[in-house]
């Protein structure tokens, strides 16, 4: 028999849908973008560029939503590669020794100005997060502030300390995920333990990942659960994974046949967005549909955001009910978009027709909506949050019609996603207002 399934997932997420389209940030970066923040409610974003728009800023720029316009006093000169708000401030971390004028030494934090962090570290940082209430920065470094820290660190917020004995090579990619701190890079060593390319740190310990990977991790991310991971790998956890695998905690799985296609191909940004996985970087293939640098899985396949991004893509992010990326490109779909970009959905359009079609009403509604479908059998009813977590599951048991109360989640935009066994899926954007 056949199963159907229905996610509905808050608007911070995006669903799987044909008509979404492509459009520019206004005039883009004149660089390289690399990092992405949500803060104070406007999307920052970090690279190796001078002019975001029509705005003069070095390093760092802001989007309203509508404009583009300077962070800080005259931004931070050369590449930033990482962003977080830790404590309500903005931090930056990446291969610069100067931000407003003043000396910062590859991280620096947002006042009225840009400031050094303690006194900094004595080499690149790649990333960023916080975990137990503590800033982590990782990346090339040996040496936090006055302290040995083997390419990672933590700063309270007056100090920087090490992380355990750290790691023997760089860490590129850190991510909270089940209570513990996870790293990826290019290292085999973490605290002195067997870790390759991939370790957890719990607070107090570093810990291996199962067997790891072949090859650096380059990107990580929580969706559904369980942990993405993404880089240059063919492996994980001994089994074949072309550059994206996943850890639900206790084993390793390949997502199909993954990531493949170029001169060398490689994942370098995971977002987890309407109950799917985004993955970035540079490759020609996701699985076996033809790709340009940009893909989506829905759980069991892989398909293309139209016609992707003409050159590699670092960095994703989630504002504002869009999708946002990052890299080195020019064009997005058949948009001119000069290193940034964003993905997004008409409301209201019912994006495939395939054997089971929905029509979901009142929309708008107050948090209450009909859930119509024709032809289809059985099946579940899940909701999903912001995090792509399933807040509630409700079997169809073959009922052609069914109410959904959202009244206990945040008023917004949702979408309702009606995917079979059969792997196709059919969306619409919902509001509850």
């Amino acid at each position: 028999m056949k199963k159907t399934y229905f996610i509905i997932a808050a608007a911070s997420l995006l669903g799987n849908v044909q008509a979404q389209t492509w459009s520019a940030l206004g005039t883009g970066t004149d660089g390289e973008v690399f990092a992405f923040a949500v803060h104070s409610s406007q999307l920052h974003v970090g690279g190796d560029f001078s002019v975001a728009g029509t705005a003069t800023t070095d390093g760092v720029a802001k989007w309203s939503g509508s404009a583009w316009s300077n962070v800080g006093n005259t931004g931070i000169v050369n590449q930033v590669s990482a962003l977080a708000v830790y404590a309500g401030s903005l931090y930056a971390g990446g291969d610069f020794t100067v931000a407003d004028g003043n000396v910062v030494d590859y991280m620096a934090k947002l006042g009225t100005t840009w400031g050094i962090v303690g006194t900094g570290m004595d080499d690149i940082v790649t990333s960023l997060a916080v975990y137990n209430n503590e800033l982590y920065a990782a990346g090339w470094f040996g040496v936090a502030g006055s302290t040995n820290a083997a390419f990672i660190a933590k700063w309270n917020g007056t100090s920087w300390s090490a992380v355990g004995s750290g790691m023997d090579q760089p860490v590129f990619a850190l991510c909270v995920y089940n209570g513990s701190l996870y790293a990826g890079g290019a290292f085999s060593t973490a605290g002195g333990n067997a870790a390759s390319r991939i370790a957890k740190w719990n607070g107090s310990a570093w810990s291996a990942v199962g067997t790891g990977t072949n090859l650096n991790v380059n990107a990580l991310c929580v969706h559904n659960n369980e942990l993405y991971v993404g880089g240059l790998f063919t492996t994980a956890g001994g089994g074949a994974a072309n550059r994206v695998a996943k850890w639900n905690g206790t084993s390793w799985a390949a997502l199909g046949s993954g990531i493949s296609g170029g001169s060398l191909p490689t994942v370098n940004a995971l977002a987890s967005y309407a109950g799917e996985l985004y993955v970035g970087g540079d490759f020609t293939t996701a699985g076996s549909t033809s790709t340009a640098n940009i893909a989506k899985w829905n759980g069991s396949a892989w398909s293309a955001l139209g016609a992707g991004t003409d050159s590699w893509v670092n960095a994703l992010c989630v504002f504002n009910s869009e999708l946002y990326v990052g890299g080195d490109f020019t064009t997005a779909g058949t948009t001119a978009a000069d290193n940034v970009a964003k993905w997004s959905t008409p409301a209201g359009i019912t994006e495939n027709t395939n054997e089971a079609q929905l029509s979901v009403y009142p929309n708008p509604s107050n948090g209450i909506f009909t859930i119509e479908i024709n032809n289809a059998l059985s099946g579940s009813l899940v909701i999903s949050n912001v995090l792509g977590e399933n807040v509630l599951q409700q079997e169809l048991k073959g009922q052609n019609v069914q109410q959904v109360d959202i009244t206990k989640q945040p008023k917004g935009v949702y979408y309702v996603r009606l995917v079979n066994d059969e792997g196709y899926s059919v969306v619409k954007r919902i509001i509850y207002q």
